[in-house]
C-alpha cells in the first residue's frame, strides 16, 4: 500500500470539508468529528466517550434534585475528573516480581514464587518459594546481586550451568566444580558469566551433588573441594583410605588408544614435538602406579 499516497489524499479531503463547513457557516463542532472519520488517531479516547456519557447521565440524575443519595453533583464530577490523574500517578508497582531472587536484613536468600495484589489499599503479598511469605517485612529486602554470593554457595549462570561459586572479580566468577548444561560434571574449576546468574534451587542443587557422586566425586564443605572417591567392588570410599584405585578394562582401552595417536604423532614430528615422548612414558607409568 502507498501510505504517502493515502495520507496525502485524505489531507486534500480534510481540506475540503473545513472549506466546506465554513463556506456554508457550519460549526467546527460538525467538521471535526467528519475529520475524525479521516483521521482515527483525532478521535476520542474510549474513556473520554464513556466520561462524556456518565456526566450526561449525572446531569439527568440531578436534574430535580441537587443532592442524590447525600452526594452532591459537584462532588460526584470533581471525583470523576481526577479519575485520569490516579491511574497515571497513584498506581503502586510490586517491589519484587515472580522469579526475583531477593535476600532480608537477616542475610537470607528466597526467591519469590508469587505476587498477590491487594486492591483494596494497594499493597502486595509475596508468597515465597518452599514456603512462607512477605508482607511488610519485605520492605527491608532487596534484590539478590552477586556480591551477596558466598564461598561455597551453589549458583547458576546465564547458560544453565550449575556451580559452587569460589570467587568473583569484575568480569566472571569461578566455580569450584560445576554441572554442565549438557549434564556433564566438571571436578575443575571454570569460569561464568556475571550477567543473569543466580542462586540455584534446591532442584538444581540436588541434580549438580547427584551427578559429582555419579562421577565418583564428594564435596568436602570445610576444605571447599571436590573429592574423588575410589572404587572398591562396587562401593565408593574417601581418597583418604590407603587402598589404590584398581586399573580398569575402560583404562586399558584408553591407554591402548592414547598411545597409538602419540605415537603416531611422535613418529610423524619427532619425539620432541609437544614433548610426545615425555609423554608416552608418563602414560606408561601410571599403569606401574596405579595397579
Amino acid at each position: 500500500m502507498d501510505y504517502k499516497k493515502k495520507y496525502k489524499n485524505a489531507l486534500g479531503m480534510a481540506e475540503e470539508i473545513i472549506r466546506y463547513y465554513k463556506e456554508h457557516n457550519r460549526g467546527d463542532e460538525a467538521a471535526i468529528e467528519d475529520l475524525e472519520e479521516i483521521f482515527p488517531e483525532l478521535g476520542k479516547s474510549e474513556d473520554e466517550r464513556i466520561s462524556k456519557c456518565v456526566k450526561y447521565a449525572i446531569d439527568k440524575l440531578f436534574l430535580k434534585e441537587k443532592i442524590v443519595c447525600d452526594v452532591r453533583k459537584d462532588d460526584v464530577l470533581a471525583w470523576l475528573e481526577n479519575q485520569g490523574e490516579h491511574k497515571a500517578t497513584d498506581k503502586v508497582e510490586p517491589k519484587f516480581h515472580e522469579g526475583d531472587w531477593i535476600i532480608d536484613k537477616q542475610g537470607i536468600v528466597h526467591q519469590i514464587e508469587k505476587v498477590i495484589e491487594n486492591v483494596t489499599n494497594n499493597t502486595f503479598a509475596y508468597d515465597l518459594v518452599g514456603g512462607g511469605y512477605f508482607n511488610e517485612e519485605v520492605k527491608s529486602c532487596r534484590l539478590w546481586t552477586i556480591d551477596d554470593a558466598k564461598d561455597g554457595d551453589v549458583l547458576v549462570d546465564v547458560y544453565g550451568n550449575i556451580g559452587i561459586f569460589q570467587k568473583n572479580d569484575d568480569f566472571d566468577w569461578s566455580s569450584y566444580c560445576s554441572l554442565g548444561s549438557n549434564g556433564g560434571f566438571r571436578c575443575f574449576a571454570i569460569e561464568h558469566e556475571l550477567d543473569g546468574s543466580h542462586p540455584a534451587t534446591k532442584e538444581q542443587r540436588d541434580t549438580l551433588f547427584k551427578a559429582m557422586t555419579e562421577a565418583g566425586y564428594e564435596w568436602d564443605d570445610d576444605k571447599k573441594e571436590s573429592k574423588l572417591l575410589i572404587s572398591n567392588g562396587g562401593d565408593f570410599e574417601s581418597d583418604d583410605s590407603e587402598q589404590k584405585p584398581t586399573w580398569s578394562d575402560e583404562d586399558e582401552n584408553f591407554m591402548y588408544d592414547t598411545l597409538g595417536n602419540l605415537t603416531e604423532l611422535k613418529d610423524r614430528y619427532g619425539e620432541g614435538y609437544g614433548r610426545v615422548g615425555k609423554c608416552i612414558d608418563w602414560l606408561k607409568s601410571l599403569k606401574e602406579r596405579l595397579s
